[in-house]
């Protein structure tokens, strides 16, 4: 089997605010639940700012990838021993989180697909990254949370800092706050 040479091409995306408009039909990541949640919900979620959900869109306003934030908390008692000291003076026995509620990327435009050497999830990793340290900067939270769907998933986000901060079998991470605001002033320095 011949194998393709990595596609030079750089992909040219815009990541805006989902809406109505955007084409969400053929997004497909691999994960139905991920694909239901952008066809379905995201819109409506994101009218009654349930959560907020950001698309990268292509020329054609088809959707390649999207990630979703929210405001929760998490209960100070799923922490490791590492966090639990840290995050020990909040209220109600709960730390404020930004939560990173979904990522994805349509099959077609993940890294490698069709030999491509497109970084698109990591793009909408360090946006998502961005926008919550502009919220901690506001607000404040320890961190931001989330839940890896998969192995695949906790790996790649373990490549940027993420780590698991429960003992339980689901795949809970946080990146904590410095670390986030650490990106977003790094990125800021770049010309």
């Amino acid at each position: 089997m011949e194998e393709k040479a990595p596609s030079a091409t750089p992909l040219e995306y815009e990541i805006t605010t989902i809406d109505k408009n955007h084409n969400v039909s053929s997004f497909s990541c691999g994960h139905r639940d991920l694909d239901r949640f952008l066809r379905k919900d995201a819109p409506k979620k994101n009218k009654l700012h349930k959560e907020r959900v950001k698309v990268a869109l292509n020329s054609e306003n088809r959707v390649l990838g999207f990630y979703s934030l929210k405001l929760s908390s998490v209960p100070t008692q799923n922490a490791t021993s590492l966090h639990k000291n840290k995050t020990s003076g909040y209220p109600n026995n709960t730390f404020p989180v930004i939560e990173l509620s979904y990522l994805a990327v349509d099959k077609e435009y993940q890294h490698g697909a069709n030999g491509n050497n497109y970084r698109l999830g990591e793009a909408l990793l360090i946006e998502a990254v961005c926008d919550s340290a502009t919220i901690i900067e506001l607000a404040a939270a320890y961190a931001i949370h989330l839940e890896a769907i998969d192995q695949n998933a906790e790996s790649f986000f373990e490549r940027y800092q993420f780590e698991r901060y429960t003992k339980c079998s689901r795949r809970l991470m946080l990146l904590p706050a410095d670390s986030a605001l650490q990106v977003k002033q790094e990125l800021e320095k770049l010309p």
